[in-house]
C-alpha cells in the first residue's frame, strides 16, 4: 500500500529533481529586436537555437549596420564585444549599455538619434563616429580621459562641452552643425586636429577667448 507519506516523499523528490534540472540549465539571452538578433547570429554563425550567455561572452567585434535596429536589448550580455558598428539604423534615443566596459570603437552615424549616453565606466572608448543625425546632447563618461576620434559631423548641437577629465582628442569633428559659439576647455591639453566648418558661429574661442585660426572654422 502507497501511503501519504511515501506520495509526498515522491513529490518532494521529483521537485528537487526539477529544480536541479532548470538550475543546471544554461541561461538564454533574448534579443527582442529582430534585426539586432540577425546581426548577433550572423556573427557568431548560429542562425538557430538560443543564444547563451557564453555565446554573448565570446562576441567581440559586430557590424550590426543597415537592419533598422530600434533598441539594443540583450547587448548587455556581450561584455567582450570591443567594436560596435551601428551604422543607418533607426535608433532614435540611446543609453549605451553599462556592462559594455570593454568597447572601444562605437560608430553610430546616419541614425534619428537625437540623444546619445555613454554612461560612466566605458572608459577604454578611443573612438566614437555618430555622423549626420540628429544629435542635441551627447553624454560621455566622466572618467574618460583620451579620444583618438571623436567624430560628430552633420548633427544639431547648438553648443558641445567635453567631459571636464578628457585632456587629449586626436580629432574632433563638430563641421556642419548649428554651434554658435565653442571655447575649448582648459583642460584639454592636447587638440590635435579640429573641425568647425560650416557652423553659425561669427568666431570660436579658445582657452585665452582669442579667436582660433582661421582653418579651423
Amino acid at each position: 500500500m502507497i501511503t501519504v507519506t511515501n506520495i509526498t516523499r515522491r513529490l518532494v523528490l521529483a521537485l528537487l529533481a526539477l529544480t536541479c534540472l532548470l538550475t543546471s540549465a544554461p541561461a538564454q539571452i533574448v534579443i527582442p529586436d529582430p534585426g539586432l538578433d540577425a546581426a548577433v547570429r550572423q556573427a557568431l554563425q548560429k542562425p538557430t537555437g538560443p543564444l547563451s550567455a557564453q555565446d554573448m561572452l565570446s562576441l567581440t567585434n559586430l557590424d550590426a549596420s543597415q537592419r533598422n535596429i530600434t533598441n539594443l536589448a540583450g547587448l548587455e550580455a556581450a561584455r567582450n564585444l570591443t567594436t560596435l558598428f551601428l551604422q543607418t539604423n533607426s535608433l532614435t534615443l540611446l543609453s549605451v549599455p553599462s556592462e559594455l566596459t570593454n568597447l572601444v570603437t562605437v560608430d553610430l552615424s546616419f541614425n534619428p538619434l537625437t540623444n546619445c549616453i555613454f554612461p560612466n565606466g566605458l572608459r577604454r572608448l578611443d573612438r566614437v563616429l555618430i555622423e549626420f543625425s540628429q544629435l542635441t546632447n551627447l553624454t560621455l563618461p566622466t572618467n574618460l580621459t583620451a579620444l583618438t576620434e571623436l567624430n560628430l559631423q552633420g548633427n544639431r548641437f547648438t553648443s558641445f562641452n567635453l567631459p571636464a577629465n578628457l585632456t587629449g582628442v586626436g580629432f574632433l569633428g563638430l563641421s556642419d552643425n548649428r554651434l554658435t559659439s565653442f571655447t575649448i576647455s582648459t583642460n584639454l591639453t592636447e587638440l590635435n586636429n579640429l573641425d568647425l566648418e560650416n557652423n553659425q558661429f561669427h568666431s570660436a574661442f579658445s582657452r585665452d577667448q582669442h579667436v582660433l585660426p582661421r582653418p579651423w572654422l
